[in-house]
């Protein structure tokens, strides 16, 4: 069970860190892995934290560690717990230590080890707005998902403001359907336009540099581009499965520009660094997360630009990287879809569009069920409706996603 301290909100421009009584927001559970876990927290200015935690079989073996919030990030607070064990469920509870009554109380899984075949199932999202019905997060909730995607247009601040930027995020954890699931759940997040800047936003933008910072700030991915390429992309594993997350935003050229070979949807410096994971991944599944979608949206999508679709696509078939499905959002609608990946022998690229947590008519998400244990691996395609209702299912085997010959 999760308990929740007094939840505040807000309008958009308010800072949250300039309330007079600032209430605990999160805890955010971010990046899991075999060894670790990293949560994110906020209760304003000065805010100091202890976060105890234990493994639910050994409720002896109380751990603890306090941190404090970070006045440069805007006083977000970020703790590392280190150490963990493989596959264990831990209790914890998170208490802001100005204050008797603000703390949260929740579980968590760490991740089997890198290579590990098993069963486990993923949720994605995107689109998601404050002031909507938020039903479909207890839907997806009930799902009990062992990870949770999140696909861009996480809020919709429409800006490079940081304020306004930072107090959507700060807002949107304070809905207590969003929190729970996220509180439990490892949190993995990519942006889209109306996240990063506004409507259809590309590289160009003036201030991508402040949407980039409040990012990193809300957020607690493995990672936030490279030493030496800016941007949110980053990569993790979970068992027997590897997690590409692109930024197709930072480097994008601007949609209105000529579709030819100078066009760019990632630039080429995180291009090098999606090919290089794709290369050396040894993970069965590889799924490649991308807040645009493949061709589905007409006017803000990689249908716009062919050199940079057609040259991600060849890589996968050219070099035989088997396993590789995309997973996006932004159409506020879920669908598969089946794209011919231009090369001879390859197989086609499915795509998985999950999009209208909250946005959307109907609302709806996915879940993807997969099971690395069985001769031919599967994964397990799952579209839900916002009310609980099945829209689609399908079952693809690695078989399926082999390049002939490879």
């Amino acid at each position: 069970m999760l308990v929740f301290p007094v939840m505040v909100s807000c309008q958009p421009g308010v800072k949250l860190d300039h309330l007079d009584s600032p209430r605990l927001v999160g805890p955010l559970l971010g990046h899991v892995s075999y060894e670790e876990a990293n949560f994110w927290a906020y209760a304003g200015p000065g805010a100091r934290f202890r976060i105890e935690y234990w493994p639910r079989a050994e409720p002896q073996r109380v751990m603890q560690v306090e941190f404090e919030a970070n006045a440069s990030a805007n006083h977000s607070a970020k703790v590392k717990l280190e150490s963990l064990t493989p596959t264990t469920i831990y209790d914890y509870r998170l208490i802001e230590l100005s204050s008797d009554d603000q703390e949260a109380t929740g579980q968590f899984r760490t991740a089997p080890l890198p290579g590990t075949s098993g069963r486990f199932n993923l949720a994605a999202a995107s689109c998601m707005r404050y002031d909507n019905d938020q039903q479909a997060w207890v839907t997806l909730a009930s799902k009990e998902p062992s990870l949770l995607l999140l696909l861009g247009d996480n809020v919709y601040s429409e800006t490079t403001s940081p304020d306004q930027i930072r107090s959507h995020h700060l807002r949107y954890r304070t809905v207590p359907e969003f929190a729970r699931i996220i509180a439990t759940t490892p949190t993995y997040a990519i942006w889209d336009d109306h996240d990063f800047a506004g409507d259809n936003a590309a590289g160009d933008t003036p201030g991508k540099e402040d949407s980039l910072r409040v990012f990193n700030e809300v957020w607690v991915n493995p990672g936030a581009g490279t030493q030496d390429t800016l941007g949110i992309f980053h990569s993790f594993r979970w068992g027997d499965v590897e997690f590409f997350m692109l930024d197709t935003r930072y480097h994008r050229s601007p949609n209105i520009y000529i579709d030819n070979d100078d066009k760019r949807m990632l630039g080429d410096a995180q291009f090098e660094w999606l090919k290089e994971g794709l290369l050396a991944s040894t993970a069965t599944f590889k799924i490649i997360a991308s807040g645009s979608t493949l061709k589905a949206a007409l006017t803000d999508s990689w249908r716009r630009y062919g050199f940079s679709r057609e040259r991600v696509f060849a890589t996968i078939m050219e070099n035989d990287v088997n396993g590789a499905l995309f997973l996006t959002g932004d159409l506020h609608r879920c669908q598969i879809d089946e794209h011919d990946s231009g090369v001879e022998g390859g197989y086609p690229i499915v795509e998985v569009i999950s999009s209208g947590i909250t946005r959307g008519s109907p609302t709806g998400f996915v879940t993807i069920e997969f099971d690395t244990t069985i001769d031919d691996p599967s994964l397990t395609i799952l579209v839900w409706k916002g009310d609980g209702q099945l829209q689609e299912r399908r079952v693809i085997p690695l078989s399926e996603l082999q390049v002939r010959g490879g």
